[in-house]
């Protein structure tokens, strides 16, 4: 026993160390702009006041209580807070994913990290929303299956509800595996059920305690209905190898499931079906199947895995697995992760997107003020934040908004960039001041070489401004 406790020890610190995470997430700036306004007038910010396209839009997000702590982080911590916040918060997943089968610590190690490296692809980005809503899957799997034993656990999950709805969309995954728990029950013709109808009946009103009400669901049901994985990357399919994977993981954990003679083959099959159907619509749901894969290969193989963990052989390969992590992770992530975040000239040149840093200071030394500012669709957020006395066209917020041209804003977006015929006429109707755009776009090389109202004030290798009036 004291081996497991040490062996949990050390494996949390890897996982903590695995996620000290810079925060490469490009709508962290609007995500802070709001919950700034939240905290300094005490009210919520409903209609979009951050880009002038599209000005008024109202917005119903779930977003409310995610915007208020990244604030506090970033005002008491800076951006390093955020480091240390993703550590936190998978290190509590990994906890709780533990505490799902407590005599499995090994084996538990194991998975987790195996969906973590499955997941890196959506992880990699750092603390962001999405984050909550995989520890919150985590503990709500954790509770229905403790709640085998004691009932009473389930009373905690509509307090959990309320938070995960007022931090993140996908709330909604959570419910839908508390539904399935409740049909297995009927199938089974368990006990307590109307005690179970009830904690589920509330746990789905505590969502709608929220500053939009059912808004969350439409805008839920928006993101689900639109097709963004023809506009945003993290909306993609998976390539063809992930695919392949996901597909030989369902067809192994369902065939076990019909191999074994685990009572739960509804539950599990169920939950590892929609998630695996999810993470093939886009590849930002990756680490949900994944998690559900782990979870209920447990299930199937508990007992010989109980063996399995008292095994000599496997014992010396996890610790020197542990070990070897460790010093990979301390020795090569890690120093990056943290310069990035403290070093503002690291995290502008060495994050996920290069943001133009050089350009938002030459613009700040010529008092630029209230100027409506056409910018890349990705350093949005970014400008949001380093800039808040502009407005921009968009960001992050805005691929599923409704248009005037019943367009995708990204894709209105992408016609100015690309210097389509009558990009014109799309920044003279919205009244645009500047352009901070990328050097070497399709739109700088138009501006270049056609003449035009816009001319040229600062050029960088990274960005290019051009504005309409004298700077």
């Amino acid at each position: 026993m004291q081996k497991n406790r040490l062996f949990l020890l050390f494996s949390s610190i890897l996982i903590f160390l695995l996620f000290f995470l810079a925060p490469l997430d490009t709508d962290l700036g609007w995500h802070l702009r709001y919950g700034e306004y939240v905290v300094r007038t005490w009210q919520f910010l409903r209609t979009n006041t951050l880009t002038y396209y599209l000005s008024g839009f109202y917005w119903p997000n779930s977003y409310m209580l995610y915007q208020i702590l990244v604030y506090f982080i970033y005002k008491t911590f800076g951006l390093v807070g955020f480091n240390i916040a993703c550590s936190l918060l998978m290190s509590a997943s990994y906890y709780f994913f533990y505490k799902t089968h407590p005599r499995l610590v090994k084996t538990s190690f194991f998975l987790f990290l195996f969906v973590s490296v499955f997941s890196w692809q959506v992880f990699y980005l750092g603390f962001r929303s999405q984050l909550f809503s995989f520890f919150f899957t985590i503990f709500v799997l954790y509770i229905l299956e403790k709640s085998e034993e004691n009932s009473k656990l389930l009373y905690i999950l509509p307090p959990v509800f309320f938070i995960w709805a007022n931090v993140h969309g996908a709330f909604a995954f959570g419910l839908f595996v508390f539904s399935v728990f409740f049909l297995e029950k009927i199938f089974r013709k368990g006990k307590n059920l109307y005690s179970i109808l009830l904690v589920l009946l509330v746990s789905l009103l505590a969502t709608l305690i929220n500053p939009y009400g059912i808004g969350v669901y439409t805008e839920g049901l928006t993101h689900v209905t639109y097709p963004l994985g023809s506009l945003i990357a993290e909306w993609v399919p998976p390539n063809l190898i992930y695919k392949l994977v996901l597909g030989f993981l369902f067809y192994f954990t369902v065939m076990s499931f019909f191999l074994t003679k685990s009572k739960r083959k509804f539950f599990w099959i169920t939950v590892v079906s929609f998630f695996t159907i999810y993470s093939f619509i886009a590849r930002r749901n990756i680490p949900f199947a994944a998690l559900a894969f782990a979870e209920s290969f447990i299930f199937i193989f508990r007992d010989k895995l109980t063996v399995f963990e008292n095994n000599q052989k496997f014992r010396i390969v996890s610790v020197v697995t542990l070990v070897a992590a460790i010093l990979y992770i301390s020795t090569t992530m890690l120093p990056g992760n943290f310069i990035t975040s403290v070093d503002p000239t690291a995290y502008c040149n060495d994050s996920f997107v290069v943001y133009p840093c050089k350009a938002v200071d030459f613009l700040k030394e010529n008092g630029v003020k209230n100027e409506n500012i056409f910018a890349n669709y990705e350093w949005g957020g970014f400008l949001e934040w380093a800039l808040p006395q502009d407005k921009y066209f968009v960001d992050g917020r805005m691929p599923t908004w409704k248009t005037p041209e019943n367009l995708s804003p990204y894709t209105v977006f992408l016609n100015v960039i690309q210097a389509q015929p009558g990009y014109e006429i799309t920044l003279d109707t919205y009244k645009t001041d500047l352009l901070l755009i990328t050097s070497g776009s399709y739109l700088d090389l138009e501006l270049t070489n056609n003449k035009s109202i816009w001319q040229e004030v600062y050029r960088d290798g990274v960005s290019v401004i051009y504005s309409n009036k004298k700077i």
